[in-house]
């Protein structure tokens, strides 16, 4: 090197200065040149090596997020086709099975074969139809007894299916009774070397050299190119420890030896669904292509670049020195020349000047290039002061501490809480302990290179406080853990805020009230289960659908509209809505209405709150209609008793008077007609007597079935022989403690109305049979008593009434009839006698549908005498006088 050295120095005298400058220049170009041309090239090369890695890892990111979502998507269709299941099928009936199995469309498309499981395990049915693997036990298999185990869908892990011995993944749905217990197991299989979308997969293309691959933690092949690698664990620890990242967690994109030894650029990415690991393997050399070539390229334009700039060095070294070489021939011949010549005349810039001319141009260079780096060191501050700021306005404590926990920055907030702390060790300078806290965040943080979060309780100044603890790796070029970052904020209040909203989310589930909260359009957004016990409604139904769903007809929208209006003008509102359930039937609420508003005072959602107010408006309206009646009785009552005493003076002296009329005389038959209308007066007040419970009665306890045979031939003579009476009793006795002429009276009543209301002719059914009404019945009707009853119903197949005739029915003096033709007391009187025996009487009716009344009287312990004997001798023949049933007709008409 010497030698060699000495040899360059030697010959280098022997040069002139441009053929110097020429190679100095050139040697500085060629290597500023080649420095900038590598430096690019190797930033361009990582460069393009970062951006194929995060392309590579957003594909694998992108393909296993697609299996995520079809794996979902077969479970989600699995578990919505087991609802469908027919009871049949779940009890093991295997033709139903197989039928519902076969008409599953849908999952035929999705899964390879569809099989309904037993709870034992035992196959009940299977598509596509293999009768000959029926009753197959699966109970071993360990993706059943995880479905029996969880009670919730599963993906299983992959295995060989029995008997093809093909590789295959099973997604289990469990079926559950009322109890909670799993009665079957609906189960789709996936065959990985079959046509659906995980064989797709494999198939699929990753440019010309790469490939996919889907494995589960313990190195397991799912999916692979090579379907003979499919179920095995052939990957070598040693050769591939890209794999060993990636099952210990890691995701992203690395340069590692596949499964195979080859170098890859390997992507590895976590599905969600299930518990496996989507992994890209390209080789490097087809990876890189492009970044070898590039390198080729440049490397090949760098020889005719050299080559040029040698070329065009030379000549502009020899333009710029050709002022020199004339000074310095100039300087040469000064010895030679006169003094006036020796100045260096005809050139306003001499050599000297250009040197000076250089010199300044370089001065004003290496200027420029000086201010450029002021100015990058002052971006440089700029940067490091925007980066304090950002990490002082984070709004926590955040410190940054070496691995060996030795504290090496604080922002403002740390130093406040827990004082100057930088250079000390934390865990002896907070906890004054000789070893880092065992369960400290940062300690698992350095072990596993993991984001921890951690709460501890933690003295602040004087005061105790619940802290939370964020702990984040800091890493080097290399991927060393060289320092982590702890976050300290305090949570106090949250966790404070958070248990309120606990007890306040509680309450709101719990309430005994109904909760509906809407969005400013009338959208329901939450409702809470009273709401769904009131209505029938499970939340998921109602959730987005508008509150007019839930009006009960025309008449209460008006309502629900000024409740509405009365809200959105920005107050609240109380009254009583009418709602109907999900199953059209009606109920009340005490509904209040008020708006939600936000920290601004906007209004954002509507909060309706209710509570079930139905059977207190049904109790209301018996309360009230017992009321009118008590108070119509007690104005019968008193106009019966006077009209009563009026009737006795004229009866007396119509009788005074026929004693002195002649026989056959004008006024005698006046007399009689003024004293049949005085008994039919007195008939009447008789009936108001009734109808106000004034009247006497002797009850006692008889069978109802011997009473209503007793009374049918007087019921078939009073309706005529138009209507036909059929009567289908209880086999046993019913006996009940009743008085036996009011009951005659009632079923006259009742029989009267069916023979008015089917003119033309027709049917009435008399029934018995013994019955026991429970708290449904009160609940419904708004009114009784639970305990056994003998149930009396006369039904006929008439014209029917209106659902506003029924609701009237029973009222005195209501009547459908023309004038004359009724009192509007029959009913009202059959009423009031069947409310006297303890007894309850319906009506039900609807236009052209017939009507149905129904008499329920208590049942009595005791066996009932089986024969009735009527205290009315004009009762117990068979066949009446016409005069007879005329009378009857008058005292019994029903007020339709």
């Amino acid at each position: 090197m010497h030698a060699i050295f000495t040899q360059g120095r030697s010959v280098l005298p022997s040069l002139n200065l441009k053929t110097k400058m020429a190679l100095v220049v050139s040697c500085l170009l060629l290597g500023t040149v080649s420095a900038v041309t590598f430096f690019s090239a190797t930033q361009f090369e990582q460069t393009t090596k970062t951006i194929i890695s995060t392309q590579q890892f957003a594909l694998v990111s992108s393909l296993a997020d697609n299996i995520d979502d079809k794996l979902r998507f077969a479970l989600e269709a699995l578990v919505a086709n087991s609802r469908h299941i027919p009871q049949a099928a779940l009890q093991g009936d295997a033709e139903v099975a197989r039928r519902f199995l076969d008409s599953r469309h849908g999952l035929h498309s999705l899964f390879e074969d569809l099989s309904l499981l037993s709870e034992a395990g035992k196959q009940i049915a299977e598509t596509p139809n293999l009768y000959i693997y029926e009753n197959l036990d699966f109970s071993y298999r360990p993706y059943f007894k995880n479905a029996l185990a969880t009670k919730s869908p599963q993906v299983s892990e992959p295995f060989l299916a029995v008997p093809t011995d093909q590789p295959t993944i099973m997604l289990t749905v469990p079926i559950l009774n009322q109890q909670g217990q799993v009665v079957a197991v609906l189960a789709g299989s996936l065959h990985l070397l079959e046509d659906n979308f995980l064989a797709e997969l494999a198939r699929q293309e990753i440019g010309q050299a790469g490939y996919l691959s889907l494995f589960n933690r313990s190195g397991t092949f799912i999916i692979h190119p090579d379907q003979e690698r499919i179920l095995t664990q052939d990957i070598s620890p040693a050769a591939s420890p890209g794999f060993d990242q990636a099952t210990a967690g890691f995701e992203g994109t690395i340069e590692a030896f596949s499964s195979r030894g080859q170098p890859s650029l390997t992507s590895f990415k976590s599905l969600t669904a299930v518990d496996w690991i989507l992994g890209v393997s390209f080789p490097l050399d087809a990876a890189y292509a492009a970044v070898d070539a590039t390198r080729q390229y440049v490397l090949l334009s760098l020889i005719p670049l050299i080559v040029l700039a040698l070329l065009v060095t030379w000549w502009i070294m020899s333009y710029l020195l050709a002022p020199l070489r004339l000074l310095t021939r100039h300087v040469a011949e000064l010895p030679g020349k006169a003094l006036p010549d020796r100045p260096f005349a005809g050139y306003r810039n001499d050599e000297i000047g250009s040197l000076a001319q250089t010199f300044n141009a370089l001065m004003g260079k290496l200027s420029k290039e000086q201010a450029m780096l002021v100015e990058a060191k002052a971006l440089a501050e700029e940067e490091r002061a925007k980066t304090e700021a950002v990490i002082a306005a984070i709004g926590d404590a955040l410190t940054i501490k070496d691995t060996d926990f030795k504290i090496l920055y604080q922002n403002r907030i740390a130093e406040d809480l827990l004082g100057e702390q930088v250079g000390k060790t934390c865990h002896k300078a907070l906890f004054k302990r000789a070893q880092p806290c065992s369960e400290c965040a940062l300690v698992q943080t350095f072990r596993d290179g993991q984001t921890h979060v951690m709460e501890k309780k933690l003295m602040l100044g004087e005061k105790s406080a619940l802290v939370e603890f964020t702990t984040s790796p800091i890493r080097d070029t290399d991927g060393t853990i060289v320092a982590g970052v702890e976050i300290l904020r305090d949570i106090s209040v949250r966790k404070a805020t958070e248990e309120r909203i606990r007890k306040l989310s509680r309450a709101v589930e719990q309430s005994p009230v109904e909760i509906v909260i809407t969005d400013t359009e009338g959208r329901i957004e939450y409702v809470n289960p009273r709401f769904s016990e009131n209505t029938g409604y499970a939340a998921e139904e109602v959730l987005g659908q508008y509150t007019s769903t839930l009006q009960s007809d025309d008449v209460a929208r008006p309502q629900e509209q000024a409740a509405w209006q009365a809200v959105l003008a920005g107050g609240g509102w109380r009254g009583e809505l009418q709602h109907r359930r999900k199953d059209g039937g009606l109920y009340w609420l005490q509904a209040s209405l008020a708006p939600i508003r936000d920290d601004a005072g906007i209004t954002t959602h509507f909060l309706s709150t209710g509570q079930d107010i139905t059977e207190h408006k049904l109790l209301e309206g018996q309360m009230r209609h017992a009321q009118k009646m008590e108070a119509v009785g007690q104005l019968a009552a008193g106009v019966a008793h006077d009209f009563n005493n009026i009737l006795t003076v004229i009866i007396g002296y119509v009788g005074l008077l026929k004693l002195k009329a002649q026989k056959g005389s004008k006024l005698l038959a006046d007399l009689e007609l003024i004293d049949t209308a005085a008994g039919m007066g007195a008939r009447l007040v008789q009936e108001l007597l009734s109808f106000s419970r004034k009247k006497v009665t002797h009850p006692e306890q008889l069978d109802l079935n011997a009473l209503v045979k007793q009374a049918l031939n007087l019921l078939r003579q009073l309706v005529g022989p138009q209507l036909k009476i059929h009567a289908s009793l209880n086999p046993a006795a019913l006996s009940v403690m009743v008085d036996s002429l009011s009951l005659e009276q009632v079923l006259m009543n009742l029989a009267t109305n069916a023979r008015d209301a089917m003119a033309e002719g027709g049917q009435l059914t008399i029934t018995s049979e013994q019955v026991s009404l429970g708290h449904e019945f009160t609940a419904h009707n708004g009114f009784g008593l639970p305990g056994d009853y003998a149930l009396l119903s006369l039904s006929d197949n008439g014209r029917g009434m209106a659902a506003e005739t029924v609701q009237k029915i029973f009222e005195p003096f209501f009547t459908t009839k023309e004038v004359g033709k009724g009192t509007g007391l029959g009913l009202a009187i059959s009423y009031s006698i069947i409310k006297q025996h303890q007894g309850y009487i319906i009506c039900r009716s609807e236009p052209g549908q017939g009507t149905v009344f129904q008499i329920y009287l208590p049942l009595r312990a005791e066996p009932a005498v089986q024969t009735v004997e009527s205290e009315n001798p004009g009762l117990q023949g068979r066949h009446l006088s016409a005069s007879a049933i005329e009378i009857k007709e008058v005292v019994t008409s029903e007020p339709f």
